[in-house]
């Protein structure tokens, strides 16, 4: 998968300002900043609203930070728009039971973006939907393989 293009899920993206959890963030942060680098990483525009969302939640920080946080990755990445294709393939997924409508509709997404993988924690690790292979950046106790090769 070495040079390939892959998408980071917003969890990924929260753990890196959740000072609660200390050791995901620093494994969030490694994956990020692993990522800028490469430049073949990109956020679908779901998981940047998503992230905004999970910010605010019972309040988890004040609205500037969440918004700065935002802009932070918007300027990183590059960001995916959702296109009506992208929701038909997600009500295809749903409709033979092979994942949650906004999973399916990110993974439609970032496959029509030339994708191969997503590092996300909450779909089966190892699953392929639509060409596209879960990958979880927290399983074990140092990156998987398959996560190294993506991060060159």
């Amino acid at each position: 998968m070495t040079a390939e293009r892959f998408a980071l899920d917003t969890n990924l993206l929260a753990y890196s300002r959740d000072d609660s959890a200390p050791t995901k963030q620093s494994r969030a942060r490694e994956v990020i900043g692993r990522a800028i680098v490469g430049q073949r990483c990109v956020l679908s525009m779901q998981a940047i609203g998503e992230l905004y969302a999970s910010l605010r939640r019972r309040n988890a920080v004040p609205v500037a930070v969440a918004v700065q946080t935002v802009r932070e990755m918007t300027a990183l990445f590059e960001i995916v728009g959702i296109a009506p294709d992208d929701a038909e393939r997600a009500l295809e997924q749903t409709l033979v039971g092979r994942a949650s409508y906004w999973d399916a509709l990110m993974i439609a997404t970032v496959a029509r973006a030339g994708c191969v993988a997503l590092l996300t924690e909450d779909m089966q690790d190892g699953a392929v939907h639509g060409g596209v292979t879960i990958l979880n950046p927290f399983a074990g106790d140092r990156l998987p393989a398959e996560i190294e090769a993506l991060l060159g």
